[in-house]
């Protein structure tokens, strides 16, 4: 019986030293994990796809590209990776306009003022205010990329203030807000309508180069308005009206008015004519016919030549016409010694 004891004694000691490894062998590999682990967080927090720096937007800082400054970028909105991608800190506005701006941080600024209207009437007072011409154009751009009621409003302001120089400023602001705006549209039809002043009747016909989205009733009116204009005492007037009215008239109907412009007595309306026809899609024998008389004319004005000979080539004539036009083409390109 003593012989069995010591026996069963030896055999749990071994035991509890077996178990003591495996508890310890457990404890190392627990530790390894939470190593491996760790090393597995540093890697992450390592690697290409991790954020260690701000993500750059828009060449930094919307102060420094207005003014050139690094000293007043710190107090200048940074344009953050944002639904709307701008911030609603305040612009230095007496920076812009001082100096270029890219693409991108042009349109940012734009978004910027959109979302802020109480900077943009800041932005719409400076502008009003300076009397730099090359700053107020710079500004006028801005606001014109920005667009809305409160810039259609400035830019009426100045267009019936009076001042030559002013109302000039103000129809290049409308021009670039016209394009889907009924209130611009408005303004300029008005002035078509009232004014007699050449300068002016140009400058208000320009407003209306890119007609943009326009119901047809408006559509319609303009184009009457502007054909109107084709029988101005001013040749500038007739010429840039033509131009205007083949971007407005969509169905045809001013085809005869654009075509007599081919036999008007000044050249350059002769021109603006002949580009008005290029890619008309009202197209018949006698348009054709005027147009080749035009392109083949050798005492013509080249550039009115030229003008025909593109518009005939997308219509549809006959192999003989179409040899016509190739002969002029050539006759223009050759150098006469």
């Amino acid at each position: 019986m003593c012989v069995l004891a010591v026996l069963l004694g030896i055999w749990l000691y071994q035991g509890s030293d077996d178990a003591a490894v495996t508890d310890s062998n457990a404890d190392t590999a627990s530790q390894e994990s939470l190593l491996d682990n760790a090393s597995s967080s540093s890697e992450v927090a390592e690697s290409p796809f991790s954020i260690k720096d701000p993500v750059p937007v828009a060449d930094d800082v919307l102060g420094e590209i207005a003014s050139g400054s690094n000293e007043q970028a710190s107090q200048t909105p940074v344009l953050n990776e944002t639904p709307d991608n701008v911030t609603s800190q305040p612009v230095d506005i007496s920076a812009l306009g001082r100096s270029a701006l890219g693409d991108q941080e042009f349109l940012a600024f734009a978004e910027h003022f959109r979302n802020d209207p109480a900077q943009l009437q800041q932005l719409i007072d400076e502008f009003r205010q300076e009397t730099d011409p090359t700053r107020k154009a710079a500004l006028s751009k801005l606001l014109g990329e920005i667009g809305g009621a409160d810039v259609t409003l400035a830019a009426s302001e100045l267009v019936f203030s009076g001042d030559p120089e002013s109302r000039r400023i103000g129809l290049e602001l409308l021009q670039a807000v016209q394009p889907g705006n009924a209130e611009a549209r408005n303004i300029a039809s008005t002035l078509l309508a009232t004014e007699v002043e050449p300068g002016v009747l140009v400058d208000t016909l320009t407003t209306l180069a890119r007609p943009g989205t326009v119901d047809d009733g408006t559509r319609q009116y303009l184009s009457d308005q502007i054909a109107f204009l084709a029988d101005h005492d001013s040749e500038k007037v007739r010429s840039v009206s033509l131009n205007i009215l083949s971007r407005w008239n969509k169905n045809g109907q001013y085809t005869e008015v654009i075509r007599g412009g081919l036999t008007d007595d000044a050249a350059v309306v002769r021109e603006s004519a002949a580009y008005a026809l290029v890619g008309h899609k009202n197209v018949n024998q006698t348009l054709i016919d005027s147009l080749l008389s035009v392109a083949i004319n050798d005492q013509e004005l080249e550039q009115a030549r030229r003008g025909a000979v593109l518009a005939l080539k997308g219509m549809p004539i006959t192999d003989f016409e179409r040899q016509q036009v190739m002969d002029a083409e050539l006759d223009m390109d050759t150098v006469r010694r």
